[in-house]
């Protein structure tokens, strides 16, 4: 599984607008069969804040099918055009491939993720530790899962995310790792992969991906 990922940011006065101009789109996507959520950042970034539409395709020839068609769909380009107004900044974003899925489970709100960069030429080696400390996670009954990012500029990036009920639960789990030798022997050891700090965000979930 594949997904895209487009960050946009409210231009100043505008979060409002931009929320429900979003929230709309994606239950219209959701109608329409497209497998897409939306997440608005509560930890805002330097740049500030931003909301998150991420879409699920079963492959890449899924991905460029969905591409074509909304380069030729005129509904699309007309809210591209009310889109434009609201936005500080151009949209931002990624394509990761899903390596482990959180296992199922009650109501997720909020969701966290940990981007890593790693070396040059350390990312089989970073993988397959974040993939080994994913499965021991998921066997305490940890919601948690793995993805890769199909590169760019500075090449390909790992994603760790977690999924919690609530901000209680949220912290419950920080003060769990916080506590646990083998956490923290974890973080030195991929720490020395690494070419700089890993990259965390917290986000709420409006609008959940469908069952």
């Amino acid at each position: 599984m594949f997904v895209q990922r487009l960050v946009f940011a409210p231009a100043l006065g505008k979060f409002p607008d931009l929320r429900a101009l979003l929230t709309e789109r994606v239950k219209q996507r959701q109608a329409e069969g497209v497998d897409a959520a939306l997440a608005v950042a509560i930890d805002p970034t330097p740049d500030g804040a931003w909301f998150a539409m991420n879409i699920r395709h079963a492959d890449l020839a899924a991905l460029e099918a969905f591409r074509d068609r909304n380069a030729a769909d005129a509904g699309f380009q007309a809210w591209n055009a009310k889109l434009v107004p609201l936005l500080g900044r151009n949209p931002a974003g990624d394509i990761s491939e899903t390596l482990s899925v959180p296992p199922p489970g009650g109501p997720v709100r909020f969701i966290q993720r940990i981007t890593f960069r790693p070396a040059p030429g350390r990312l089989p080696e970073l993988r397959a530790m974040q993939m080994e400390r994913v499965k021991q996670r998921q066997a305490d009954g940890a919601r948690v899962g793995l993805a890769v990012t199909l590169g760019g500029e500075e090449g390909s990036e790992t994603i760790f995310f977690a999924l919690h009920a609530s901000l209680k639960d949220f912290e419950a789990t920080r003060q769990k790792l916080g506590a646990d030798p083998a956490a923290q022997l974890f973080v030195q050891r991929i720490s020395t992969l690494m070419t700089r700090p890993p990259r965390v965000t917290l986000a709420e979930i409006l609008v959940p991906f469908k069952p």
